[in-house]
């Protein structure tokens, strides 16, 4: 039962204690149907019990602990079907320890430079996309408890980045070219979100992240920015909407925030990229 401990099959992978079998594309397109289907099969059940307790904080605690299930079925399942253990004397290279302090600051620099990126140049196109107001009509509903919120805005991407970027794009990666699997992963992560506001959201995501975990091998470092990707997106939606269209309102601002992400970005990347290799060779 130790083996289906989730935190210690996401600890094997980041630690390259485990390995993910060999997928080509449609392992890869099965890989996410099924996580999608257990996700939505899970979370449909799970909230529509919660749903029929009138107490608050039950419906709250409830909640934590389906979002604790889920976390645990969707860890089992996908490593029961995707990953190996080699054998202690198999194991290619000691771990490397890349979740240090400084490298989760470069994390959070990197992750603004995207928001300011994104938000500038791709948000107003996104705005007009289908599905994009399904987004912001369903935060308020989120928002209604705060350990619910807690829980989706932790356990969601945390799954996500297990899927797309630790089992798909790991496994993708063994079979194809590290720009073919990244692009693979990345197209078929933004379909899973069904709508065209969605599609780009997630697509241009993935490829940051995908390439941040190609270089990098690490998934903490993906869950992380996954995590305050949708922490900091979640506050501006909420709170800050004019800060949305401010930054879209001309061309100037755009253009200007659009150069200043990029170079964040490659700032940060290039910075955290150079400390990950520099603990390699230590």
């Amino acid at each position: 039962m130790s083996n289906l401990n989730p935190f210690k099959i996401l600890s094997n992978l980041e630690n390259r204690k485990s390995k993910v079998k060999i997928l080509s594309v449609t392992d890869a397109v099965i890989a996410a149907i099924c996580y999608i289907l257990i996700l939505s099969f899970l979370l449909g059940i799970g909230f529509s019990i919660i749903d029929s307790f009138n107490n608050i904080i039950l419906q709250s605690f409830l909640s934590i602990f389906a979002l604790a299930v889920i976390f645990f079925i969707v860890t089992s399942v996908f490593y029961w079907y995707y990953i190996t253990n080699p054998g202690k004397d198999k194991i290619e290279s000691r771990p490397v320890k890349k979740l240090t302090l400084p490298n989760i600051l470069l994390l959070i620099l990197i992750v603004l430079g995207y928001l300011l990126f994104f938000d500038a140049l791709l948000m107003p196109i996104d705005r007009i996309l289908p599905g994009f107001n399904l987004v912001t009509k369903g935060i308020p509903l989120i928002y209604k408890s705060p350990l619910i919120l807690i829980g989706y805005l932790s356990i969601v991407p945390l799954l996500t980045e297990f899927v797309f970027r630790g089992i798909i794009l790991e496994g993708l990666s063994k079979k194809y070219s590290d720009l073919k699997a990244l692009m693979i992963c990345s197209l078929i992560s933004g379909i899973s979100a069904f709508n065209p506001a969605g599609f780009m959201c997630t697509f241009i995501l993935g490829i940051l992240l995908g390439y941040l975990y190609i270089k990098t091998h690490s998934l903490c470092l993906c869950i992380i920015g996954d995590i305050l990707y949708s922490i900091v997106t979640f506050i501006l939606i909420q709170y800050y909407p004019q800060f949305l269209l401010l930054i879209s309102s001309n061309i100037l601002i755009i253009s200007l925030l659009t150069i200043t992400g990029l170079l964040i970005m490659y700032f940060g990347l290039k910075k955290l990229f150079s400390n990950i290799k520099k603990t390699n060779l230590q």
